[in-house]
């Protein structure tokens, strides 16, 4: 998938480097519900099992193939009936730059006028603000919070709002 500054593709064992100069960042993963990593063992390790696989992707500057966070895509956790749920993260140092939405966009777009899903739903902690400014941006509707819904790998627990967007709302806002 191609936007104007960046693209995304699936992540490989051949971007562990990369991957681990953004997400060893301590302001970055807390905000998804994991820990830094501590190593590029670490990160190989969550790429082999969790990041490398076709509903996965790397987002990276189109410049120069630089990886600046990652894009998943997954039956959405807190709902039986399927659903689309989206996630991302991104390195601090390309926070406030417009890049989620426009990955967002192209995976929306995916979802929506290619697989012609009929919802998609997205999530965050309470407390953090960017993602919610980027989800209402991408015209997401709120449906509520839950509380008391997460445990992160720190062993906090966390308040998570949750949203849905529906096809005809897309089509309709494009």
């Amino acid at each position: 998938m191609k936007g104007e500054r960046i693209y995304l593709r699936n992540l490989t064992l051949d971007d562990a480097e990369a991957l681990f100069a953004i997400a060893s960042h301590p302001d970055v993963g807390i905000h998804a519900g994991w820990k830094p990593h501590a190593s590029i063992e670490e990160t190989k390790e969550v790429l082999d099992k969790i990041l490398i696989n076709e509903n996965s992707f790397g987002i990276f500057l189109q410049d120069d193939d630089t990886l600046i966070g990652c894009f998943g895509i997954q039956q959405d956790p807190l709902r039986t009936a399927p659903m689309k749920n989206l996630g991302y993260w991104i390195g601090k140092d390309y926070w406030g730059n417009g890049y989620v939405p426009e990955a967002s966009r192209l995976v929306l777009d995916r979802l929506f006028l290619e697989d012609k899903e009929p919802y998609v739903s997205i999530n965050h902690f309470v407390e953090n603000t960017r993602s919610r400014r980027v989800i209402e941006k991408l015209g997401f509707k709120k449906e509520g919070t839950l509380v008391h819904a997460y445990k992160d790998a720190s062993g906090n627990v966390h308040d998570i709002v949750m949203y849905v967007l529906c096809l005809k709302d897309y089509e309709e806002d494009r």
